[in-house]
């Protein structure tokens, strides 16, 4: 089979990414999205610019919940979705999931990507809340192309680390300057980053209050131990250790099981937020419909307390190749599991985990 071809056009552009996301909503089940759920997922859905469903996209879920709870709703765009006509039209179902600000820079931003600028950009991922009405603007994510993915270096060096201002130029035109407190704290960051640790994506939620006064980056290749030291001297030393104290034991366990950590800070120009999240992926493509080491990484997050039986049971149901009969040009969708995320919380981590999807088109094999 081949994947979805970005210059396939017979996707259904009067239905945004609704028939997309009803397929992999199909393939979840309803014991995972309930109806009322799938209601408002499909309204951001439908209003999603086509396009985006030639990339991977998926959802959010809470793992202590039986269902999953509220659904957050990933899309990805690169430099040749954004090429639709539909991505920047102030006419189109699109324009209202974003407030005036954001939709000016949203425009902006396609535009000068359209035009050549932010050469450095491979890809932009964007989350959207389903779960609160009314809400609007996307958390925006970006990733850079010179990242280190198949041959990792001892020292980055993708835009982030080399250039930050050029780095974060495309964050920037999304979401408004970043300060120089937070550059200040960034750049300390990374002086203490170990050898072979990258930072490969950077983001804001500015769909959230605090959002633009933030500056969220994700640096993977990290082993439990090196951990504290990043966080010390940029937290108050008693909320850095309650908060590692929660997650830090469950991430140990899970990297000895075979997963790959890495650590999400949210950095402001006082240091490092307490919100810290450490991501956990089994190291291979999520999207090729298997489910690698995630039995055995439920297992030990049912242990601590962290995942609920039935939404693991439900998440690995729903993880591999499935042939689609919907009114959409494909004949398969690849749904996996792209990464669990722990967070601080009461008595112990919370996780949220993210499952992706792509679409195939082809005889199934």
């Amino acid at each position: 089979m081949t994947v979805f071809g970005s210059d396939d056009s017979r996707l259904h552009h009067g239905q945004g990414m609704g028939p997309a996301i009803q397929a992999l909503l199909g393939v979840m089940g309803r014991d995972l999205v309930p109806p009322e759920d799938r209601r408002r997922i499909m309204d951001v859905a439908a209003a999603i610019p086509a396009a985006l469903a030639r990339n991977s996209f998926g959802v959010e879920l809470r793992a202590d919940a039986p269902d999953g709870g509220p659904v957050d709703l990933c899309v990805a765009m690169t430099h040749q979705e954004v090429a639709d006509p539909a991505c920047a039209a102030a006419d189109g179902p699109w324009r209202r999931l974003w407030s005036d600000e954001a939709w000016g820079r949203v425009v902006q931003t396609i535009d000068a990507w359209r035009g050549g600028m932010f050469p450095q950009l491979r890809d932009l991922l964007l989350e959207f809340d389903t779960g609160t009405p009314g809400a609007r603007d996307a958390g925006v994510f970006t990733a850079p192309v010179d990242l280190a993915d198949e041959t990792p270096e001892t020292v980055p060096t993708n835009c982030f680390h080399a250039d930050p201002s050029v780095g974060f130029a495309p964050l920037c035109s999304l979401s408004g300057e970043i300060g120089p407190g937070i550059h200040a704290t960034f750049r300390r960051l990374l002086d203490r980053l170990p050898p072979w640790a990258e930072v490969f994506q950077a983001g804001r939620m500015i769909g959230r209050a605090e959002g633009a006064e933030t500056l969220r980056v994700v640096i993977r290749r990290l082993r439990p131990d090196a951990i504290p030291p990043l966080l010390a001297g940029e937290m108050d030393p008693e909320v850095r250790d309650q908060v590692l104290g929660s997650i830090l034991p469950l991430s140990d366990r899970l990297q000895r099981a075979g997963g790959a950590l890495a650590l999400s800070v949210d950095l402001t120009p006082a240091g490092i937020s307490p919100r810290v999240g450490i991501e956990i992926n089994d190291d291979t493509r999520f999207y090729m419909g298997r489910p690698g080491a995630w039995p055995r990484f439920f297992e030990l997050m049912g242990e601590a307390g962290t995942a609920h039986p039935q939404l693991a049971e439900s998440v690995l149901r729903a993880v591999g190749r499935h042939r689609l009969f919907a009114r959409i040009p494909a004949a398969a969708i690849l749904v996996g599991i792209s990464h669990a995320k722990l967070l601080p919380a009461t008595g112990g981590p919370a996780a949220k985990i993210y499952l992706g999807a792509r679409l195939w088109h082809g005889a199934p094999e």
